[in-house]
Formats: structure tokens, C-alpha cells, sequence
């Protein structure tokens, strides 16, 4: 009587579970990789739109421009951290939102997103959008 060790008799046993379990475990990392592309994609944007404004809302409107410089501060701060290419289908807008001594600036990014694998749906477009308050009215008000 020939007598099989354990490891003998599971060998194809091994094989199946691979197969059954590998598309399973690999859809969910590419969810993972696909959904983590698409926050740090926001992530950034966010942080553009705010470092944005907040360098516009330094400028006196009467002695500079603060729509040309929240443009540049935001397209060079995305140009910065190199993870986003804003070249293609970037839209990057400032304007003035109100009168004194409310008068503010409004800036956004939209962003068309491109997913990194593709495998979970994700929104083809990335945006956000910031209002800030012109410091040098702080004085004025007060």
C-alpha cells in the first residue's frame, strides 16, 4: 500500500484557490490604486484653489492684479507637484465676487480626470473652488 503525504494530495487544491481568490483580491486593488489616484488628484486641486486665493487676497486690486495672480499661483502650484497634468483640459479661473467691504475673490480649477487603470467608476471631471475675503479691506471695516 503506497501511502501519499498531505502536501502530495493537495497540490492541485493550491491551484484552484489561487484561481478562485486572485480576481477577487485584484479587483479590489485596483479599486484601491483607481480611487486613490482620483483623492490625491483632489487633494491637489483643493490645495491649488486655496494657496490661490490666499496669494490673491494679498494683493491690493488697486495696485495689482489679483485675477492674473490667483491664475498663475494656482497653475504653478499644480505644475509644482508634477503628480497633475493641467495642460491638456485644465480650466483655471478667478474673478471678483462683491463690493467693499465684502469684496472677494472667487477661484476654481475643473480638471478632466483620467483614471489610472479604469476599473471602477470615477467621475471624468475633477473641480473645486474657493472664495476668499481681500485683506487689505481687514482695516477699512474696523
Amino acid at each position: 500500500m503506497m501511502h501519499l503525504n498531505r502536501s502530495t494530495r493537495r497540490r492541485g487544491a493550491h491551484v484552484v484557490e489561487l484561481a478562485l481568490t486572485l480576481p477577487a483580491f485584484l479587483s479590489v486593488m485596483f479599486a484601491l490604486v483607481d480611487y486613490g489616484v482620483y483623492f490625491a488628484n483632489l487633494a491637489i486641486i483643493d490645495a491649488a484653489v486655496a494657496e490661490g486665493c490666499r496669494t490673491a487676497s494679498l494683493v491690493d486690486p488697486l495696485t495689482g492684479d489679483p485675477i492674473t495672480e490667483a491664475q498663475l499661483t494656482m497653475v504653478q502650484f499644480i505644475d509644482s507637484v508634477g503628480f497633475v497634468n493641467c495642460a491638456e483640459d485644465c480650466i483655471v479661473e478667478a474673478s471678483d465676487v462683491g463690493e467693499v467691504p465684502a469684496r472677494s475673490i472667487r477661484c476654481s480649477i475643473d480638471l478632466a480626470y483620467q483614471p489610472f487603470v479604469g476599473f471602477v467608476p470615477t467621475p471624468d471631471r475633477v473641480g473645486s473652488a474657493a472664495v476668499m475675503r481681500y485683506e487689505w479691506q481687514r482695516s477699512e471695516v474696523f
